[in-house]
């Protein structure tokens, strides 16, 4: 089955938006943008990658630690051979 391109559009969209906020130190938005990347692209490799990345590093630097805990284990689980989460 092949994803709306709209949706998958606006998954990179906010994937990027994520980046920036986490670039300016603003790491809840970022969370809040790479979860409704997540939503928006739930198949999406690259999405997925990249969207947990920035939800576990940001959790863990405003220090919700179970969120960044269950969020890594979250994406291990998902991506078992992505060594980046371990």
């Amino acid at each position: 089955m092949i994803q709306n391109p709209i949706k998958l559009i606006l998954s990179y969209y906010f994937n990027l938006k994520a980046s920036a906020f986490q670039g300016k130190g603003q790491f809840e938005s970022a969370i809040e943008c790479s979860m409704k990347a997540m939503k928006l692209s739930p198949k999406s490799k690259s999405i997925l990658l990249s969207a947990y990345a920035v939800i576990c590093d940001d959790f863990r630097r405003i220090k919700r630690y179970d969120e960044a805990i269950a969020h890594t284990k979250s994406a291990i689980k998902t991506f078992p051979e992505d060594e980046s989460f371990y």
